[in-house]
């Protein structure tokens, strides 16, 4: 099967956005969107048994992009999310690199008398298609954290990771590892 990973050189000599952002009632904020780029990427492109028989490739698109930011904090209770849809405008099958068409994401936190800390994360994304043999599928990623202080320099967290046991998949064909979790002690100096 072949991939393409992007590397760190990505070039974006052009970007435009045009919004309307605002605050209501000092509690919630927006910010509506819409934005050109266009974007050109150094790839490594090979296949998924010989990764190291890599070739660089340069791709590159133009995306219009539209979008929703929004974020509420009441009384301990905070939520923020983002809402995009993305639309290739160079090349509508798809690049090397690929991106999804729409992503989402929420979080939501609480905390009780800024001692007991509760988060949920979410990020979805569409399917996308990564080069002419991989389409990676469409992806909820769900997180938890809850952290306990004990002072302004002690902590203790838990934390859950990709709750859904989904496979996913940000460049190319690798995917991330599934579920996971850990428990910390964090120590501030």
């Amino acid at each position: 099967m072949d991939y393409a990973v992007p590397q760190l050189d990505a070039r974006t000599p052009v970007r435009g956005r045009i919004g309307l952002n605002g605050r209501v009632g000092g509690v919630f904020s927006y910010n509506a969107y819409a934005s050109l780029e266009r974007s050109y990427y150094l790839c490594t492109y090979g296949e998924e048994d010989r990764p190291l028989q890599v070739i660089p490739v340069i791709a590159g698109d133009d995306f219009l992009s539209t979008g929703l930011d929004f974020s509420l904090d009441v009384r301990g209770f905070t939520a923020d999310g983002e809402f995009r849809y993305l639309r290739s405008l160079w090349n509508r099958n798809g690049n090397l690199v690929g991106k999804p068409s729409f992503a989402a994401a929420l979080n939501l936190g609480y905390n009780v008398r800024q001692r007991l800390f509760f988060n949920l994360d979410s990020h979805f994304e569409s399917e996308c298609r990564r080069g002419a043999a991989f389409t990676a599928p469409w992806f909820v990623n769900l997180n938890f954290r809850v952290t306990y202080m004990f002072n302004p320099r002690v902590s203790i967290y838990i934390q859950g990771s990709n709750l859904l046991n989904m496979k996913i998949y940000r460049y190319g064909a690798l995917s991330e590892p599934g579920a996971g979790g850990k428990i910390a002690l964090t120590l501030s100096l």
